[in-house]
């Protein structure tokens, strides 16, 4: 507007310079100098208009080699939005997922922490109750000897009574047998003495007892069976034959009757000494069966404590990789949010710059163009006046 107004003045002065040139040259001289010393001035300006315009083209340059630079960069950051976001949703699932996974295996933890103290409680329960049958045991093991040999103390031949009451209720049906045997032994021990007796007389006497001996004992054997009839009543050799058989049948139930008391005696020294010993034998051994159970119940929780400890060690280690697998996902999250946030404020940056230049160059562009107006209208003013001259 300015411009504008000091052309129309001009003009104007120009126009008073022409009305007074048929009169008066020095005005119009005068104008003429001013519009010279302006034109300079405008020459002046255009100039440093030029070297301004130069210099912001060069650094609008500059700015548009980087420009690429910064387009690559924003496609860069646009293509990895989408592959950010679902890491970051991927991220929260896997944080649901190993947070749900840590608590199962807490509960899981304090589940079998639970049960191996209640399967402690019990086994310490057992073992007291197992030492204090132990102890019952073993006390009226020791009141039973006590009152024993107290007993046989005072009153042996009781004792011994009572032994024998003791072992003849233990002995099998074979006693029976035995106690015969014994009899007949003892038959055959009286006969011997009246052999020695009557040593005098003649064989047949002897053949005679033998017999009498031998019916006896098997009298004793087989209950029912025919006596033996004496050997005065047989003659000849058919009588001597008979006593022949009647003697080996007497040596072999002498033979019988040996093996039998040994046997018997046998027994007897390995016969139980009491009933209340024998009872104390039948707690004894239920109390190691007990005893074993339990050993067994023990070496099982054992292994089963060995396969829990196994598996939340397994349980641990997959929680610290997946925790450590977190924390290198959190990381590498932060490091691509830190790049595209630099990025970010780097292309804010660069737009700020270019609106910056292109107002620059706007500007300038508009006052050179009015400069360029300025020195047109300048120049059609001198052109003007040199065509009045």
């Amino acid at each position: 507007m300015q411009n504008e107004h000091q052309l129309s003045t001009q003009q104007r002065h120009f126009k008073t310079c022409l009305s007074m040139a048929l009169f008066d040259v020095t005005p119009v001289l005068e104008g003429a100098t001013s519009l010279q010393g302006k034109l300079e001035d405008a020459i002046a300006k255009s100039k440093l208009l030029l070297e301004a315009v130069e210099g912001s083209q060069s650094k609008y340059t500059e700015l548009s080699d980087e420009y690429p630079v910064l387009r690559s960069l924003k496609g860069r950051l646009a293509a990895s939005q989408g592959p950010n976001e679902a890491l970051s949703t991927e991220l929260v699932k896997f944080k649901l997922d190993l947070e749900s996974f840590v608590e199962d295996v807490f509960n899981a933890h304090d589940q079998v922490r639970k049960d191996f103290q209640l399967w402690t409680n019990e086994l310490e329960r057992d073992n007291a109750k197992l030492r204090r049958e132990r102890m019952d045991l073993a006390n009226e093991r020791r009141k039973l000897e006590v009152d024993r040999r107290d007993f046989d103390a005072k009153c042996p031949a009781a004792a011994k009574e009572e032994q024998q009451i003791t072992e003849a209720r233990t002995v099998t049906s074979t006693d029976d047998t035995d106690e015969k045997l014994v009899i007949a032994v003892n038959n055959n021990t009286e006969h011997h003495e009246e052999n020695e007796q009557t040593k005098s007389e003649s064989p047949f006497a002897t053949c005679h007892v033998e017999c009498q001996t031998e019916a006896e004992v098997n009298s004793v054997e087989e209950p029912g069976g025919e006596d033996i009839q004496t050997a005065e009543t047989i003659p000849g050799k058919d009588e001597e034959e008979k006593l022949e058989m009647e003697n080996h049948q007497l040596l072999q139930c002498r033979s019988q009757i040996h093996t039998a008391s040994i046997g018997r005696n046998q027994r007897i020294l390995t016969a139980p000494v009491s009933r209340a010993k024998a009872l104390l034998l039948k707690k004894q051994d239920h109390a190691l069966r007990i005893h074993k159970m339990l050993l067994d119940d023990i070496y099982k929780t054992k292994e089963e404590n060995q396969l829990l400890k196994a598996e939340n060690s397994i349980l641990s280690k997959r929680a610290n990789e997946a925790t450590s697998e977190l924390f290198r996902l959190k990381n590498k999250m932060t490091v691509n949010m830190s790049d595209r946030d630099e990025l970010y404020k780097k292309l804010q940056k660069s737009k700020e710059q270019i609106l910056k230049l292109e107002q620059t160059l706007k500007r300038q562009a508009l006052g050179l163009v009015s400069n360029l107006k300025e020195q047109r209208q300048l120049k059609e003013e001198m052109r003007w006046s040199q065509v009045s001259w």
